[in-house]
This record gives structure tokens, sequence and C-alpha cells, in this order.
């Protein structure tokens, strides 16, 4: 099955996605150091680590997208809105 618009619909129909370049393979990570070329970086939120808190160094380290918490879409506006050209970028009320 393709990773693609309607299928992110059909999963997560109350995800916002302000950025939508879907790559063509997908694969996920929640580790910004462990971040492999085209990965989609889940940033969630833990006990002692807010992954959004390294949501540049994904994007930096070569993620083709993000996968985070709707709440805290405003990290967007703060980056080089150059980072975020072809990417795929989703809001979910909990990206776990």
């Amino acid at each position: 099955m393709r990773f693609d618009q309607h299928f992110l619909q059909g999963v997560l129909p109350d995800a916002a996605v302000p950025y939508a370049t879907y790559p063509q393979e997908i694969s996920f990570a929640v580790d910004s150091r462990t971040i492999q070329q085209g990965d989609i970086f889940v940033a969630i939120s833990g006990a002692l680590v807010d992954g959004h808190d390294f949501i540049k160094d994904a994007l930096h380290n070569g993620a083709a997208g993000l996968l985070m918490a709707a709440a805290k879409k405003d990290l967007l506006a703060s980056f080089d809105q150059t980072m975020l050209h072809n990417k795929l970028v989703i809001l979910v009320a909990d990206p776990v």
C-alpha cells in the first residue's frame, strides 16, 4: 500500500498536513540521532525529554518529514522555512 494523502486520511482522519510532500518510501524514527535519509521523525513527549525539542536536529539529519503534536505547531514558525521545503509534516493530537 502506498503512503499518500488517501492512506493518511484513512488512518489519521483528524490530522492536519501543512506540508505535504510524501516520500516514495516510508519509515519512522523517534530518535533524531538515528535519523536515516527519508525517515519521518516522530516527536514524542516523554517524562524526561520532549522530542519536539529535536525537530531541527532531525531535519538537519535528513528527515523527510515530521509527525508532531498539533499543540506544538508554532515551533514550525521558528525554523528557516526552507528546512520544511519538500517535507511531510503531520500534525496530530498525540503523536504516540
